[in-house]
Order: C-alpha cells, then structure tokens, then sequence
C-alpha cells in the first residue's frame, strides 16, 4: 500500500488551512449527530473566515451513511465549509481508511475526528488559533476520557498553563504515545510537500499497516519534519456513551509499542527506539486483557460475547511465567477468585 500520489499530481501548496477527516464505518445516526455539530460550528467561529475542508471517508458502510453525508452537505457548505466527501468500494480497515483521509485532504493541517466523539464547540476557536500561531507538526489536546482511561488526561506542569510546546525528542515522542487517541491529533502536511519524505512515507506504512495506529505513527513523523509538539489543556471533544461496550480486543492497545518502534526506525531515529523484550510484550498484552476482564465484572464496561471469551481464553492458556510481575499477580488473584465465585454460583442455580 502506498500513501505518495503521482509526483505530477502532489500539490505545491496547500489550498486550506485545515481539513477535519471523518474516517467512519457503519454509524451513520453518530456520523449525522457530528455533521450536525459542525454546520453549527459557526456560533462560536467564523468557519469561512478559516478555510476549513470537511473530509468523510466511508469505508463501505452497509447502513445510511451514504444518505446521511448527502443530507448534511448543503447545511455545511451554507456554514463555510468545502466539503469532500468518498465512498471506497471496499472495506479498507481502520489504518486503509485513514492513510485515504491522509493522502486525500486539502488542509495544510489534518484534525482526524471519530465517528463516534462529541465536538466541544466552545474550545475550538482557541485551537485553530494556537495551531495558526505556533505552526506546530503535531498539535494534541484534552479529551474527556472514558473513566476507565482518566490516567491519559494531559495535565500541565504548572497550574495557571493552557497549553505547552515541546520540542525534546524524548519528552515529544512519550507525549504522542501517550495521548494516542484519534481525535486528539491535529497534524501539519507539510512533509508531503518535502520529496525527502516520500520513501520514508511509503516504508512506515508498510511497516505499520494493520496495526490500528497509523495516525500516530503520521504524528511522529510530522514532530519530525517541525521540531514542535503542541499540548493544549483544553478539550477538544468527549466520548459518547458507547464507550461502555467493547468490541475489540483490548490487547490491540500493545501494537502503540510496536508501530512507534517501526516509525522510528523508518526514520533512522533509532537511539530513540525503547527495547521491549518478548517477555515485557507478553506482559503488557496480558495486563491489558486482565484489566478490562476485571472492568467488565465490575459492571463498569461490557465487552462483546466474543472478545469475553477470547480475553478469558487468552488469560487462562497463558504460561505461568507472566505471573511474575507482580501486577499480573495481583490482577491473575482477583480474576481467579471471580471465575470460582461465578462457577458456585451456576452450580447453585443448575440444582
């Protein structure tokens, strides 16, 4: 899969400021609340003032995308924006689907935007206007996280700071990682204008397609390319309530490891590439399947049938030798005693 169009076709310059991409499948009553929330972006800033592009890329939705980006053109075009909007004949993935918004958009800045998140109208005008005055590569903001991730909240040093730029590779690279969530990220294109990049472009997305986190792997290079991060502790946007229901495997949240490996090592930025052993891997993928086991018990989020199974199947065929973390240890204890509580009590309810 290749991301660098024809060298005739690649613009010489950028034609608007920023493009927000939609990747989106199969929410087409989520796609419709965002869109709305957009055309009605003007009550808080001048959207034609900023030159902004509207992207959606639906990725062969089966329901009423298609119809729900028709309706909502003309309400955004009468906003202020220019709207694009494609449809791919097949399912691309979620890493497919965002490399076209990538390799689509008309901003000299990309906003990507889940399908399923909640614009905060009122925050978005200090955002375009930081973005404008920094000129940052990688611009990242709060987002209002489920409970269950509280700890990845970007929280300033000092009290009275709205927002800090950083530039240490090290401090730049931990803060991309940390905050991976697709709506944090606004990125600036520039790299595409570089012909220097382009090998580069195409070996990260060989490298780390399939793997869900191509945005950030797009993010690194883009600190690359600038030398500046921008952390904001305003939030751009928040989860919707169907951040309770699970339907992936929580251990996908490990491949951040390995796609930011991959990227550096693309860029030849070795030295700051962490050596993660096998047995450290195993863990990391063992406490994430164990911690929203747990969370799932509690009541506090629900996982789908399959990826219940799959995550109990996982944790009770794993070798023994995970358990020596302590961590692992104390979450493999209260899993254990859960699953004998739950055996009694069917049993109890078989007589």
């Amino acid at each position: 899969m290749s991301i660098i169009k024809n060298s005739q076709n690649k613009p010489h310059e950028f034609s608007v400021f920023l493009t927000i991409g939609i990747p989106t499948y199969n929410r087409a009553e989520k796609l419709k609340r965002l869109l709305r929330q957009f055309s009605l972006l003007n009550s808080y800033l001048d959207v034609k003032k900023w030159n902004i592009e509207i992207l959606v890329s639906d990725n062969c939705s089966s329901d009423s995308t298609l119809s729900v980006v028709a309706e909502a053109y003309d309400e955004l075009v009468s906003s202020g924006y220019l709207v694009s909007s494609y449809r791919q004949g097949k399912n691309l993935g979620l890493d497919g689907n965002s490399l076209f918004v990538i390799n689509n958009a008309k901003g000299k800045y990309l906003w990507f935007f889940s399908d399923d998140d909640i614009l905060i109208p009122a925050n978005i005008s200090s955002l375009f206007e930081d973005i404008k005055q920094i000129e940052p590569g990688v611009c990242l903001s709060n987002f209002i996280q489920p409970p269950y991730t509280e700890d990845n909240t970007i929280f300033l040093s000092k009290e009275s700071e709205e927002a800090k730029i950083l530039t240490n590779p090290v401090e730049s690279i931990r803060a991309l990682k940390k905050y991976a969530k697709l709506t944090n990220y606004v990125i600036a294109r520039s790299f595409f204008l570089d012909s220097n990049y382009s090998e580069k472009i195409n070996e990260i997305v060989e490298r780390c397609s399939g793997q869900y986190y191509l945005f950030l792997a797009f993010s690194v290079l883009a600190y690359f390319s600038s030398g500046k991060v921008l952390i904001r502790k305003a939030s751009i946007a928040k989860c919707d309530d169907d951040y309770l229901c699970l339907e992936y495997s929580p251990r996908v949240f490990e491949n951040l490891n390995a796609v930011l490996k991959e990227t550096l090592i693309a860029l030849e930025k070795d030295q700051y590439v962490k050596v993660v052993t096998r047995k450290e891997r195993f863990y990391l993928r063992l406490r994430n399947s164990m911690k929203f086991l747990l969370l799932h018990y509690q009541g506090k989020i629900t996982l789908s049938d399959k990826v219940l199974s799959d995550e109990e199947a996982f944790i009770k065929n794993s070798p023994l030798w995970v358990l020596i973390h302590p961590l692992c240890i104390v979450l493999y204890i209260k899993l254990h005693l859960i699953w004998v509580l739950n055996k009694k009590k069917n049993k109890r309810n078989n007589y």
